[in-house]
């Protein structure tokens, strides 16, 4: 500790120096030089920043306290969306008889579920780490975070893919679709896309498969107040595969496909893209011996085939081009987080903290999109007003259209009928229909 001088051995006071940086503040990372362990360095590094009151998430701290109040509400906000806009899904499916029989309502029930559960979990807990600048909840409440994350995640994007598959198969087989997806297949294929979201999440979190072996991930895992998901590059690349490429891939692959069965069965009479329906009467006084596909529009007798096809054709045009939109949304959400999640296993210097929570909360948003999405359908229009406003009755089916509703209301009110009389119109006309 003492060091003498070729001028009279006179002592440097470099123990007092020591004092002096030990009882002062904290210093920077690159005033620590003196510090030989690299493990200890990264540790007090990160401490030091979980622990600063005036860090507060990636946010720089110099941003006015006025900010911080936005980034809240808008935190907020966002989530209060999300889990009043599934959960008005849910109940929109349950509510309504004719969503219920659908076989896709299985699956929109399966992907606003999981939407739910990122907007009830997720989103408060990683709000309150960015605007508190630390992880509060220790390690235990971070792996159950990550758990429920990663499995919600994977769950909507797959639940996502079925329902393409669902339509897919609907607008290419229509006559074969009630064969290949009845109810029981549908519950079944829910509970493989739930059972493989909860397998690549729960074991490699809870038992520590997924960590990265790096000297900052070690430190954050033994830092309570650190709670970062520093994957492996194998976990990083893996999971992001299952939980975007491949099913976007698929979407896109099929999308397409149905449109243009879809927008073929408008024009032409072909019994590979439209569905035709026959009154029970007109099947039993003939022999329908099969279906050829001719392209001229033939009306059988007693039918009204061509326009039943193109009101078919146009319901599904639109049921496509929701679909469409919402499939869309997703890749725009998560496509910057499904690209940084692999990047990051193999340079971790490479994604600030910032960028990932950036990235990470586009992808959130996407769980706030879609219940917006769904109020397009006619079926879920009418089933939210119904839910909301009570004007209908729940033995109505919804199968009219939202400009035929407002024809019928406004016919009705001209004609000065009572509520009973406009509920009974309604459902007259749908069962014409």
């Amino acid at each position: 500790a003492y060091n003498s001088g070729e001028s009279g051995g006179r002592r440097r006071n470099l123990p007092h120096l020591v004092v002096v940086l030990a009882t002062g503040p904290r210093p920077a990372v690159k005033d620590v030089g003196f510090l030989r362990d690299k493990k200890q360095l990264t540790s007090r590094y990160i401490s030091f920043k979980s622990e600063s009151p005036s860090v507060k998430g990636f946010l720089p701290p110099c941003i006015p306290e006025p900010w911080y109040t936005f980034f809240m509400v808008f935190f907020m906000v966002i989530t209060i969306i999300t889990i009043g806009g599934n959960i008005l899904v849910i109940a929109a499916v349950i509510h309504s008889q004719h969503l219920m029989q659908g076989v896709t309502s299985s699956f929109i029930c399966s992907l606003a579920g999981a939407d739910l559960l990122i907007g009830l979990v997720v989103m408060p807990l990683t709000a309150l780490q960015i605007v508190e600048g630390t992880w509060l909840f220790g390690r235990q409440i971070c792996n159950f975070r990550y758990t429920v994350d990663v499995t919600s995640v994977t769950a909507s994007v797959n639940s996502l893919c079925v329902i393409a598959i669902d339509r897919y198969i609907a607008v290419t087989a229509p006559l074969r679709y009630q064969y290949v997806l009845n109810r029981r297949r549908a519950i079944l294929l829910v509970l493989i896309v739930w059972i493989m979201s909860t397998t690549i999440s729960f074991f490699p979190i809870n038992f520590g498969w997924y960590r990265s072996k790096s000297m900052d991930a070690q430190a954050c895992y033994e830092n309570p107040k650190c709670c970062s998901f520093l994957a492996t590059k194998a976990y990083a690349v893996a999971s992001a595969a299952v939980a975007f490429y491949l099913p976007a891939t698929l979407m896109i692959f099929l999308t397409p496909g149905s449109f243009s069965c879809c927008f073929m069965g408008a024009d032409n009479v072909h019994t590979k893209c439209g569905i035709i329906y026959i009154p029970l009467s007109t099947i039993l006084s003939s022999q329908l011996a099969g279906c050829s596909g001719t392209r001229s529009k033939q009306k059988l007798k007693g039918t009204k085939n061509g326009e039943n096809i193109q009101m078919m054709s146009r319901r599904e045009q639109r049921a496509l081009k929701t679909l469409s939109i919402i499939m869309g949304v997703f890749i725009l959400c998560w496509l910057p987080f499904s690209v940084i999640l692999p990047v990051q296993g193999f340079c971790r210097s490479c994604v600030s903290d910032g960028l990932f929570y950036i990235c990470i909360w586009i992808g959130y948003i996407n769980s706030m999109c879609n219940p917006i999405l769904y109020s397009r359908s006619p079926e879920f229009i009418m089933a939210y007003k119904r839910l909301l406003c009570g004007e209908m009755s729940k033995r109505t089916p919804l199968l009219l259209s939202w400009p035929d509703v407002w024809k019928l209301c406004h016919s009705a009110s001209e004609e000065n009928c009572t509520c009973s009389d406009r509920k009974k119109k309604l459902f007259n006309k749908s069962n014409i229909d």
